[in-house]
């Protein structure tokens, strides 16, 4: 049996970080929400989430922290989007009391279930795509100022050098005005 063993997964931080912003989890203090990656559990789970209990924050003298274990051998073969789900899961079980306790499944308010999990990731996935679509609008205006404030400079045509003396000398008498000489 392999040996049981974590280390940090900050990689999935700034996902995180943005599914807090985006679903509106203002509760939820990024900053006391460790997240780490683990080898070698016999769970069948594909991430979990454990709490610090109040007698251990209170002993401890330190607010209540969280930390969201993803079991390697079956999250990292999810794709994105059901990586994102889990996560989502994940953080839905933290209270709005962020008080180091866990929701369950059935508990007060919404369940925590497939439908529950699914409703959030559309509204993470609608806000993404909006929120790229503003920023293409504000990089296409910043690109449109630019060019109405200082239009792209065209570089002059030069005429392409002559083949040969003598067609050049021509042209330059046939341009310059005669010379002509008055006797007064």
């Amino acid at each position: 049996m392999a040996r049981f063993r974590t280390e940090p997964a900050e990689e999935l931080r700034p996902l995180m970080v943005d599914l807090i912003r985006v679903l509106e989890f203002d509760y939820i203090d990024p900053d006391r929400v460790h997240l780490r990656r683990s080898w070698g559990s016999t769970s069948n789970a594909y991430a979990r989430i454990w709490e610090l209990p109040a007698l251990w924050s209170e002993v401890l003298e330190v607010q209540p922290q969280y930390i969201i274990e993803v079991l390697s051998q079956y999250f990292d073969k999810l794709t994105p989007a059901e990586q994102t789900e889990i996560l989502i899961h994940e953080l839905l079980h933290i209270p709005k009391t962020f008080s180091g306790a866990l929701r369950n499944h059935r508990g007060q308010g919404e369940p925590i279930n497939h439908r529950t999990v699914n409703k959030y990731y559309r509204r993470w996935v609608k806000a993404k795509k909006e929120e790229t679509a503003a920023s293409e609008a504000v990089e296409a205006a910043k690109r449109i100022e630019r060019e109405i404030v200082s239009p792209p400079m065209k570089e002059p045509k030069t005429p392409a050098p002559s083949s040969s003396p003598s067609k050049a000398r021509r042209k330059s008498e046939a341009v310059s005005p005669p010379q002509i000489s008055f006797p007064w």
